[in-house]
C-alpha cells in the first residue's frame, strides 16, 4: 500500500525540503502492530529519478506515533 502526500494539487508536489538545514523528516502514523515497515520516499518533482528512500519500523500497536526518517544515509 502507499500514499502520495502533496500540498500543491496542480503538480502534486510539496515545497522543497531543505536537506542542508535538516535531514530529518517526521511523520505521524497509525499502525495496527509494532514492528511493521514504513517507507518514506522523497522525489524531485521535476525528475522522479532523483529520489531518496528511508524505512523505519513502527514501535506501537493500535496507536498513533511519530516516525522519524533520517535521510543522512538514505537507501
Amino acid at each position: 500500500a502507499g500514499a502520495t502526500i502533496y500540498t500543491a494539487a496542480g503538480d502534486k508536489s510539496v515545497t522543497a525540503i531543505d536537506f542542508a538545514t535538516s535531514k530529518v523528516v517526521t511523520l505521524r502514523a497509525y499502525s495496527p502492530a509494532a514492528g511493521l515497515k514504513v517507507s518514506l520516499k522523497v522525489e524531485d518533482a521535476a525528475n522522479p529519478g532523483t529520489n531518496a528512500l528511508k524505512t523505519v519500523l513502527t514501535t506501537k500497536a493500535n496507536e498513533w506515533e511519530t516516525l522519524t526518517f533520517d535521510f543522512t544515509t538514505p537507501t
